[in-house]
C-alpha cells in the first residue's frame, strides 16, 4: 500500500457519560453523552479548529458515545461530514463484567482475579451467555456483522486482533490520500491503536485516560510521528 503522502491521524476519546461518573465498566453498554460529554466534545471541536486540524474522513465505533462526540465536534468545526462507523473499533468487551463498578467486580470475583484481567493480555474475564439480552448479537447495531464474530467477552489481545481488522479495512485506506482523517473511540482501543501505530506500548499506558482526550500524529513516508505540543483538549 502506498504511503509516501503524508497523512494525519487525529485520536480523540469519546467524551463523558453518566456511566463514567459512576465509574462503570461500560464495554459495549451504549450510554448517550451527558451535558458534561457534550461540553467536553465542544471544547475539543474549539481546539481542533484552533490549531487547523480539520477532518476530510471521521470514523467512529458503533456506540452513540462515539457518534455523538464526533458529530458535535463537527459541528464546532462547520464540516459536514459523514461517518464511518465500524463495530472493529468498539471497546473491548467485558463479559459479565459491564455494568459493574470496580468494587462490585473485585466482591464478586475477588481482587487478584480482577486484576489478572485487567492486566494480562490472554486473560479474559467471564463470558456472558449468548441468550442474554445483553448479548451483541441482541442489538440492532450489530444486524450486518456475523453474530459468530460478535464476542461474549475479549481479552486485551483479542481486543487488539480486531482493532487491527478495523484499521487495516477502514482507517489506513482512508489514509492512504494523505487525507485528514478522525477516529473516535474509547479508552482501551485506541491505547492499542497507538501501539500499533508506535509499534511500541511506551506511551500508551498513559493516554486517553480522560474522557475528550487527544492524540495526533502526522505521517511522513513510512514514519507516523506524535504532535507533542499539541496541549490536552478537554483541559
Amino acid at each position: 500500500m502506498e504511503k509516501s503522502k503524508s497523512a494525519t491521524l487525529i485520536l480523540v476519546r469519546h467524551a463523558s457519560t453518566d456511566w463514567n461518573a459512576g465509574q462503570f465498566m461500560t464495554g459495549w453498554a451504549n450510554p448517550a453523552l451527558n451535558a458534561e460529554g457534550r461540553e467536553e466534545a465542544y471544547r475539543v471541536g474549539v481546539k481542533l479548529r484552533a490549531h487547523g486540524f480539520v477532518p476530510e474522513h471521521v470514523v467512529t465505533s458503533r456506540s452513540d458515545r462515539t457518534v455523538q462526540t464526533a458529530l458535535e465536534i463537527l459541528h464546532v468545526l462547520g464540516v459536514p461530514i459523514e461517518l464511518n462507523t465500524t463495530w472493529q473499533l468498539n471497546e473491548r468487551h467485558l463479559g459479565a463484567l459491564q455494568g459493574l463498578d470496580r468494587a462490585a467486580a473485585t466482591l464478586i470475583y475477588g481482587r487478584d482475579k480482577f486484576r489478572q484481567w485487567k492486566r494480562q493480555p490472554d486473560a479474559t474475564p467471564p463470558e456472558i451467555e449468548v441468550d442474554d439480552l445483553r448479548h451483541p448479537r441482541h442489538d440492532p447495531l450489530y444486524d450486518d456483522v456475523d453474530p459468530r464474530r460478535l464476542p461474549s467477552g475479549e481479552s486485551q489481545n483479542q481486543m487488539k486482533q480486531r482493532l487491527l481488522e478495523g484499521w487495516t479495512s477502514v482507517i489506513e485506506p482512508l489514509l492512504t490520500s494523505g487525507a485528514t482523517v478522525l477516529v473516535v473511540g474509547h479508552c482501551h482501543s485506541l491505547r492499542a491503536l497507538v501501539t500499533l501505530i508506535e509499534g511500541s506500548p511506551s506511551r500508551a499506558p498513559d493516554s486517553f485516560s480522560s474522557p475528550g482526550d487527544a492524540m495526533i500524529y502526522v505521517r511522513r513516508g513510512e514514519t507516523w510521528q506524535h504532535v507533542p505540543e499539541y496541549p490536552s483538549v478537554t483541559r
